[in-house]
């Protein structure tokens, strides 16, 4: 992936570092990954929320419900924001960049074209 300086990873193997480029292919891996991640821990958070709400909310706190379910909610919908944003990043890198060269960007027509 371009960049100035370039995004690179960072390995240590036996006290030596060494430095690789981050490719897109890489960068794809990296980023589906952390979503399949991020997904499954907002399916089992928002299970143990409505559990936890159901069965020991309402016993021991009933008044503070609505303002626990509030910044549940809060936080719970920040992470689908967030979980969202990067699946539209990675079908856009996955669909239109990864099939790009560096560095090149053209919207429209391009301007080298033959002339008719």
């Amino acid at each position: 992936m371009p960049g100035e300086p370039p995004v690179r990873l960072e390995h240590t193997v036996n006290t030596e570092t060494y430095f690789e480029n981050l490719s897109r292919r890489r960068f794809l891996s990296f980023l589906f990954g952390y979503m399949a991640f991020l997904t499954l821990v907002l399916y089992v958070v928002g299970y143990v929320y409505l559990i936890t709400d159901k069965y020991w909310l309402s016993e021991v706190a009933p008044n503070w419900r609505p303002t626990i379910f509030r910044i549940f909610w809060c936080v719970y919908v920040l992470a689908l924001a967030n979980l969202l944003s990067n699946t539209l990043l990675g079908l856009f890198y996955l669909t239109d960049r990864i099939h790009r060269p560096n560095r090149v960007a053209q919207w429209g027509a391009p301007d080298d074209g033959p002339q008719s």
